[in-house]
């Protein structure tokens, strides 16, 4: 019964997780917003933990883009 119980506690866990995680907008050129200048991170907090999982997990689920912009491109070839 030990391990039933374990499994219990690991499937409410993951539950959890996936309910808060969440799917961001994906901002598309020309959006204006992609032209602003980003504002350096003062403080790492469990905010921005967050904010950096749910834009990992959006990543992952968007559809695959057709190529990466030129400057990836020429830097990791």
């Amino acid at each position: 019964m030990q391990s039933d119980s374990n499994l219990n506690q690991f499937l409410r866990a993951a539950r959890q997780i996936l309910i808060t995680m969440a799917l961001l907008k994906i901002l598309h050129y020309p959006d204006p917003r992609l032209n602003k200048v980003a504002q350096p991170i003062a403080q790492v907090d469990d905010t921005l933990r967050k904010l950096v999982a749910d834009m990992a997990e959006t990543m992952y689920a968007a559809p695959a883009s057709a190529s990466p912009p030129p400057r990836w491109t020429a830097t990791c070839a």
